[in-house]
């Protein structure tokens, strides 16, 4: 998730040097603007509703580690209709595989997060640190 903003920030860059001196400014900031949506493009961003975006806000979870865990963290059904994602040892190895150290220590620190998903529009609803085990049967 960090190189990502690396890449994001570089590939701007690499578009602005591009058009450099005989394009405008103009040319520039529209070259600047199409490699960072194609980029931002390929990530998008997990819906959140109202309260999951208070909630995370005021937890301090931030918007990328929501996206890891909803594409690699554990899934178990919740018996109400959502699925509460967390992070296993499962989870954890891949997330391994996946990130580089420094990307894989920065996410480490939201481990002991859990987010629930709606269902039917696979929306979060909440997000929040662990303080208990649950055993859900």
């Amino acid at each position: 998730m960090l190189s990502h903003l690396a890449d994001v920030l570089s590939a701007a860059h690499a578009a602005g040097a591009s058009a450099s001196a005989s394009a405008s400014a103009s040319a520039t900031a529209t070259a600047t603007a199409t490699a960072t949506e194609a980029a931002a493009s390929t990530r998008p961003q997990p819906a959140l509703t109202r309260h999951a975006a208070i909630r995370t806000q005021q937890r301090g979870i931030p918007p990328w580690f929501l996206a890891l865990l909803l594409a690699h963290g554990r899934s178990r059904h919740d018996g109400h209709g959502a699925v509460i994602k967390t992070v296993d040892r499962a989870a954890r190895q891949r997330l391994q595989a996946l990130l580089s150290r420094t990307e894989y220590a920065a996410a480490e620190r939201y481990f002991d997060v859990y987010m629930v998903v709606a269902t039917e529009d696979q929306a979060i609803v909440t997000a929040a640190h662990r303080t208990r085990r649950r055993h859900l049967h």
